[in-house]
């Protein structure tokens, strides 16, 4: 049960681990306006009337890569219950996702992605971690 809790704990953590890196690449590319402050919630709202789409995919791609990392992750940790527990960290990244399309106003295209992919993504990882899962521990014993 630990190994279990300890897993979904990872994973929300490599999850936002890989949606902040993600992120931080698209701004890379897509730089946000200078003299923007990150943490005024009304500046990134108008920002996002304005965005590239490139811009706006990226958030949605980090999110995407972050739900479905979050599932592998806790495929691959987890003792038992590895569906159970994906779906878990599904709901907290669908949670996650929720705040801020209530925080910052997203197109409507973008808001419904970003409330429809967080769980399926989750159990998509989950699936894959799960068929690789015998192959590491094969290669370790």
């Amino acid at each position: 049960m630990i190994r279990n809790i300890i897993a979904v704990v990872v994973a929300f953590v490599v999850g936002g681990i890989f949606v902040m890196g993600l992120e931080m690449l698209g701004h890379k590319i897509y730089p946000i306006p200078e003299g923007m402050d990150r943490n005024d919630f009304k500046q990134i709202a108008e920002y996002v009337k304005t965005a590239p789409i490139g811009a706006l995919l990226f958030v949605l791609l980090a999110q995407s890569a972050g739900s479905f990392m979050g599932g592998l992750v806790t495929a691959l940790i987890a003792a038992s219950h590895h569906r159970l527990l994906a779906l878990i960290y599904g709901v907290l990244a669908l949670v996650m996702a929720s705040i801020t399309v209530i925080m910052i106003k997203h197109p409507t295209w973008m808001t419904v992605a970003a409330l429809a992919l967080p769980i399926p993504l989750a159990l998509l990882g989950s699936m894959i971690g799960q068929m690789i899962r015998p192959k590491a521990n094969s290669q370790l014993a």
